[in-house]
């Protein structure tokens, strides 16, 4: 009866071994099945356009936090070192809802823009642009298996002396001008530099152009068009067209200048922006229009500012000020669109500063798409942000 007894007995701890076994490969399938769907679930919501959204809006909101901090820190309102926003600020912004992002942003950006566009309405306006190179000088420059080594260093010398207008922003103490670009590629062209000092999260210039939306843009406006921008939302901004039209009116732009200046002249140095007249050429008179002319980085560099969505509000930027937006539409805006935007004006986006840059040429970023092929002078400066920029879009997603 003992043997009996101590069998029965170690056939039940033998069975509750087993028990604990299958419970213990149960948990363990348990949470490879969790983790399976967390990590499912974390490239759900960070494999996507959806994302990348999110990150380029933190990065901007950040920038332009920077920004504020640092002015108000130059005018004594507040204390701190320049270019290091408080912990705890920078910690509200992780917390906040995506609307609270969007609405500070917006605001942020809405300010600086402002003044830009009263400082542009006030002086009339400006014609930033550098003059095309000369024909002969041209025909150097482009014919194949010249011999003239000599010509073709003049043409060089001419192009680095051809230079756009110095443009004084009205916020810091340093200018932007067209000039031929730094970099050693024969596609570079012009590019944008800074001449002085400029603080992270500035708004330093306008993306002009032709808007379209995504679903009613011509086939035409991408044939060898390498001045497109793209907005999350959507819209489409053509800047190669803008400048053949800015091109074409030139003249008419040379005229409204004498006109200008003897409008300011009779009137005694005082015009202001709501006494020059109001031109159908002012558009391209915008002399932070200049955005189409931001080089993307040379192989193995880094950009130093960002283009991030803007749009103009009719309640914010009176009918004086919308004159000298470098952008229109396309085409006629549809009854769904107007829907979809009330209030405003135009869609547009802006250059931020990403850091602090002193006396350099921008650089910005072009992000192409990594499913197309690239051009020779095209280096990815950060694949995984393009791929999620040019990934799927998420119905259902957080914000």
């Amino acid at each position: 009866k003992q043997r009996d007894r101590d069998r029965d007995r170690d056939r039940e701890r033998e069975r509750e071994r087993d028990g604990e076994r299958d419970r213990e490969t149960k948990r363990k399938t348990e949470m490879k099945v969790v983790k399976e769907i967390g990590k499912r679930l974390g490239k759900w919501r960070t494999e996507c356009r959806n994302f990348q959204d999110r990150m380029d809006e933190m990065k901007v909101l950040y920038v332009t936090a920077l920004y504020n901090h640092n002015k108000q820190v130059q005018r004594g309102e507040r204390e701190g070192k320049l270019d290091e926003l408080p912990e705890e600020e920078g910690r509200q912004i992780l917390k906040w809802r995506r609307y609270q992002r969007h609405r500070v942003l917006e605001a942020n950006l809405r300010k600086q823009v402002l003044n830009l566009m009263q400082h542009t309405a006030s002086i009339g306006g400006l014609d930033p642009y550098p003059p095309p190179l000369q024909e002969n000088t041209r025909s150097h420059l482009e014919k194949k298996g010249d011999a003239d080594e000599k010509a073709r260093r003049a043409a060089r010398q001419w192009s680095e002396q051809n230079v756009g207008r110095a443009i004084q922003h009205p916020d810091d103490n340093f200018q932007l001008k067209i000039k031929r670009s730094s970099i050693d590629h024969p596609k570079a062209g012009y590019g944008v530099v800074v001449q002085g000092e400029v603080h992270p999260g500035t708004v330093l210039a306008i993306y002009p152009g032709c808007v379209y939306d995504a679903y009613n843009v011509p086939s035409s406006v991408f044939t060898t068009n390498d001045y497109i921008m793209t907005r999350y939302d959507g819209a489409i901004i053509d800047g190669k067209r803008w400048e053949d039209r800015a091109e074409k009116e030139r003249e008419k732009q040379s005229t409204l200048d004498l006109f200008s200046a003897d409008f300011q002249a009779t009137d005694g140095g005082g015009a202001t922006s709501h006494s020059l007249p109001i031109n159908p050429l002012s558009r391209f008179r915008n002399p932070f229009g200049i955005a189409q002319y931001i080089n993307h980085p040379p192989i193995g560099g880094r950009p130093n500012v960002f283009c991030t969505a803007f749009d103009f509000h009719s309640d914010t930027f009176d009918t004086t000020l919308q004159a000298y937006i470098p952008n229109q539409h396309g085409l006629e805006r549809s009854w769904l669109e107007k829907k979809i935007y009330p209030g405003i004006a135009m869609r547009s986006a802006v250059v931020v500063a990403l850091r602090r840059i002193e006396d350099e040429e921008l650089f910005l970023n072009y992000r192409y798409n990594p499913t197309h092929p690239y051009p020779d002078w095209y280096e990815q400066p950060d694949e995984e942000e393009a791929r999620r920029r040019w990934g799927k879009i998420r119905v259902f997603y957080p914000g």
